[in-house]
């Protein structure tokens, strides 16, 4: 069964529950309200996490196909610094998109509050927003409303990391097939110094007037609108102050269309060379606009901030440990990570960062054997065979939540209410026992599976149904996960 694939949209279900029988909603804490729902801060019934719940009343959802895309984004979207999508839930009148709790209130608020960041402090938030841009780009996403107000600080701790929000505008450009053809060709082209790139143009005059690019006016873009309107978050961050102006939106528009902007002056005469020159590569036209590795890959993106930068031990003994395991255990562990706080995972976000040498939100092989050769002799072999089963959707990269569920330690996943968390996401009809049905319920989404017969999901279930009834129920589950 080492093929069978695991993904982290296979655990983001819509739920048939009563919300209010799962969360306690704070009716006093509204996080946010826009034009198309309110946010409020809610507690899980059962593991006690804080979660921020958006409220979406039907009748505001226009268009369903769209809103399905934005749900279907969210749900694949693996990256530390993109916000969480749980769950949803619905009723006769609302749809719930259940999302991680993120306490630090919007880049925006921080920037008025503090008229405008350091260099440092403007390349830190500039590192994790283009790292998750980089990432989408590299997915087929293009983001389309990127703008100070959607990227929120997880935590009110001056060090928190970014996280990207709202795909409401999002525009997926290319399929999952054209994405694996690149990573399969991307070797050779990069062997052969060959610069190629496929050719997608959008169209709908999608974003916030402010941070739009002139070709997203003229309706004839590709995904790089996005580093134009990074682009103006970082001249924002860095100033406080929007590079293009006007009276009303006729004359804003004419601005950006104008491209001039102002880079003299209080304060950009204390403003490194190189900040302005990546800025200058940013917002300009199109054709002449790097991309997402350009930006991560520049100079001013280099620069050394002063932080701890002692490297991380990194644990292999528990990497073979989790790939021993059985399969339905490392399931289990894949939701229990999709689902943690990141105050119970930041060292293991530290350590992922750590192999993620460029940046792009996912291990290769050739940065995880980099990164294991630091601390341990082990023989390459070795090293390829844990890579490979730690890359559980079978992609060829080690992504996110397969990196975390691969590194957790058991007073992580061995506390009581995520274990029972756990369970019932198996244990869809609550008769208290896991089925080959339900398993399949779960993992068989994926294509590839839906003809597979039962006898699959019986064989995952073996390891744990102790007295051979065909099912588990909790008792063998919590023995399964207590496993060394």
């Amino acid at each position: 069964m080492e093929d069978l694939k695991i993904k982290k949209g296979f655990f983001v279900q819509n739920s048939q529950e009563n919300i209010e029988g799962v969360y306690q909603f704070d009716k006093t804490k509204l996080l946010g309200e826009g034009g198309f729902g309110r946010v409020f801060k809610a507690v899980h019934n059962i593991t006690k996490q804080s979660r921020a719940i958006k409220v979406i009343p039907k009748s505001k959802i226009k268009d369903p196909a769209k809103f399905a895309i934005e749900i279907e984004i969210l749900k694949q979207v693996d990256h530390p610094n993109i916000i969480k999508l749980f769950e949803t839930f619905e009723d006769a009148r609302n749809v719930y998109l259940v999302f991680e709790m993120c306490e630090g209130g919007e880049l925006f608020d921080r920037v008025v509050a503090k008229t405008h960041y350091t260099e440092s402090e403007a390349r830190a938030a500039f590192t994790d927003i283009m790292k998750c841009i980089h990432y989408c780009h590299q997915h087929g996403i293009s983001h389309r409303d990127l703008k100070l107000e959607n990227f929120v600080y997880a935590t009110k701790a001056l060090d928190s990391p970014l996280k990207m929000i709202d795909f409401g505008l999002s525009k997926v450009f290319k399929s999952e097939d054209e994405i694996l053809e690149e990573n399969e060709k991307k070797s050779a082209i990069a062997a052969a110094g060959v610069k190629q790139r496929k050719k997608v143009v959008m169209q709908t005059k999608a974003g916030t007037a402010d941070y739009m690019s002139p070709e997203v006016l003229e309706g004839n873009y590709n995904e790089k609108c996005d580093i134009w309107s990074a682009g103006v978050i970082l001249y924002m961050i860095l100033s406080g102050t929007p590079p293009f102006y006007g009276k009303d939106d006729a004359h804003l528009v004419a601005s950006i269309k104008k491209g001039a902007y102002r880079m003299t002056g209080k304060p950009w005469d204390t403003i490194s060379e190189p900040a302005k020159d990546l800025i200058k590569k940013m917002i300009v036209p199109q054709e002449s606009r790097i991309d997402s590795q350009a930006v991560l890959d520049h100079p001013w993106m280099k620069m050394q901030n002063k932080v701890d930068d002692t490297p991380i031990q990194i644990d292999l003994d528990n990497l073979k440990s989790f790939v021993n395991m059985s399969k339905l255990k490392q399931v289990a562990l894949h939701f229990i990570a999709s689902q943690a706080d990141e105050k119970d995972i930041d060292l293991l976000i530290k350590e992922f960062n750590q192999f993620d040498a460029n940046g792009d939100g996912e291990i290769s092989i050739q940065e995880f054997k980099s990164t294991i050769s630091k601390f341990h002799k082990a023989p390459p072999e070795e090293i390829e065979r844990i890579f490979k089963l730690v890359d559980s959707d079978n992609s060829g990269r080690i992504n996110y939540t397969e990196f975390i569920a691969a590194t957790m330690n058991q007073n992580i996943y061995l506390r009581e209410e995520k274990l029972y968390q756990a369970f019932k996401m198996f244990d869809k009809n609550n008769d208290g026992v896991i089925t080959p049905d339900e398993i399949k319920a779960v993992l068989g989404s994926d294509p590839k599976y839906k003809d597979q017969d039962t006898k699959m999901w019986e064989r995952i279930i073996e390891d744990a149904d102790t007295n051979k009834d065909g099912h588990i129920d909790y008792d063998e589950f919590i023995k399964l996960m207590g496993k060394i």
